[in-house]
């Protein structure tokens, strides 16, 4: 979209989610130890740290947004030390891998990007186990942190986005269908942005900002991808997340949330 591209950076958003990578990934490898196989197997497949052997994928490393979107938030509210914030950043990647598992089950597709979907390797019930543990983890990274109850709504979140059946006539589910304000009021953009905040130590406003910052970030991603979107839309969606940033009086401390903005947006990730 270029919303934020015509400014001078001295960073680059590669280089803020490749800073991101190089703090969460050990930490995020530590969780999975904690899990006994099989199921660290599935719940690293799904993570994409191996294929369905066991060995490296030849694909790519993950983008880390949703990591890069909590230690961008901590460093706005001028957190001395970002590596108190990895727990949250290891959080939110768990839940977004757990929503992965979560929604190939409920669509019953049998493949994946870039490969198969891990239910149609193991089994449903394995598949649905894998995705259990990688929720039981990313709680377990966050016993006694505030920001437990932001992930926990946003998990719900999570699953009200992904209900499938809004047609079946049970009281009140017409409010949960795809695309409802209901189910994009918390997002894990959102939710990452608001963690980040909580971890860094922001006062209200900041946390207020950021929330709202994140919200707009994800109502810009979804219609820029649906079909046909209209690109003003998002466009004006963008502009509003970054008009959240003015709560913070130093253009540096945001830096890294406006690059994340622009790839996010861009359909880069």
């Amino acid at each position: 979209m270029g919303t934020t591209t015509e400014q001078s950076r001295s960073r680059t958003a590669a280089a803020v989610l490749g800073g991101a990578r190089q703090l969460v990934e050990p930490a995020y490898l530590s969780s999975l130890d904690r899990i006994a196989p099989p199921m660290r197997m599935l719940a690293g497949y799904y993570a994409g740290w191996w294929d369905e052997t066991g060995k490296p994928p030849n694909r790519p490393a993950g983008a880390a947004i949703r990591p890069a979107l909590v230690l961008a938030a901590a460093k706005a509210v001028g957190a001395t030390d970002i590596r108190q914030c990895v727990n949250e950043a290891v959080a939110v990647e768990l839940i977004h891998d757990f929503a992965l598992v979560h929604d190939e089950l409920v669509d019953g597709d049998p493949r994946r990007r870039p490969g198969a979907a891990a239910w149609s390797i193991s089994g449903r019930n394995a598949a649905l186990l894998a995705g259990e543990t990688l929720l039981a983890v990313a709680i377990n990274e966050l016993v006694d942190r505030p920001s437990v109850t932001v992930l926990a709504k946003a998990l719900a979140a999570v699953c009200d986005g992904q209900w499938p059946y809004p047609e079946l006539e049970y009281p009140g589910t017409t409010e949960f269908a795809e695309g409802s304000p209901m189910a994009e009021q918390r997002t894990l953009l959102s939710c990452a942005c608001e963690m980040g905040a909580i971890a860094g130590g922001a006062h209200a406003a900041e946390y207020r900002a950021l929330a709202e910052f994140g919200r707009h970030l994800e109502m810009a991603c979804r219609l820029t991808e649906r079909a046909g979107a209209a690109e003003q839309e998002a466009d004006e969606e963008v502009r509003a997340a970054l008009a959240c940033l003015s709560e913070f009086s130093a253009d540096e401390s945001t830096e890294d949330l406006r690059l994340l903005a622009d790839l996010v947006t861009s359909g880069s990730v």
